[in-house]
């Protein structure tokens, strides 16, 4: 079922071109006025603890419990554009990989958070601390300590009789801690 034709497309990315730079900018004075509390401390610098993919300093504020979801894109086959971007809607259909979680902030400065991953069935458990607040004279920057260890409970792939490990003598087998995985990184 066709719903778009390629000119109506068109014309819709020439509108939307054109009135772009009309559109007003005013909305980000507010949050930049936010960003100073009382104490000289620059709050909100990332506006969210996650910058796309990746972790920043910011933390939530005590007592917020969230649901992240993080989802990546399946392919989209742009060679009929109109028919296979409205029926797969944008790629939301053939997902990559999709990671629901859950952070609770024990303090301003604390969070901890529970996840599960589709590919390889991951279940994560995180942390992060805020050790350091950036402040409009004196810390010209911010720092957080974040961890994360994960476990996953994909079955083991079948290891053939012959297999060893590097001294050529033992014999290969899986054990529990080829399960688990750690990351660990300072946030500046």
């Amino acid at each position: 079922m066709k719903l778009l034709n390629q000119p109506t497309i068109m014309l819709m990315a020439l509108l939307t071109l054109c009135l772009y730079p009309f559109q007003s900018l005013v909305a980000q004075d507010d949050i930049l006025d936010d960003m100073l509390d009382g104490n000289n401390e620059v709050t909100n610098v990332f506006n969210y603890g996650m910058l796309i993919n990746n972790q920043t300093t910011e933390t939530t504020k005590k007592g917020t419990f969230q649901l992240r979801i993080q989802h990546r894109f399946g392919e989209m086959n742009l060679k009929y554009f109109g028919d296979t971007v409205v029926e797969e809607f944008l790629g939301f259909d053939g997902s990559a990989n999709i990671r629901f979680g859950f952070t609770f902030a024990a303090s301003d400065r604390f969070q901890i958070g529970l996840g599960r991953t589709k590919i390889d069935k991951v279940y994560d458990f995180e942390a992060k601390y805020r050790f350091l607040n950036q402040k409009e004279t004196g810390s010209p920057f911010s720092m957080a300590l974040y961890f994360n260890t994960a476990v996953s409970s994909q079955e083991f792939p079948e290891v053939a009789p012959n297999e060893f490990f590097a001294d050529g003598e033992t014999p290969f087998e899986y054990k529990f801690a080829h399960r688990l995985t750690y990351h660990w990184q300072w946030i500046v």
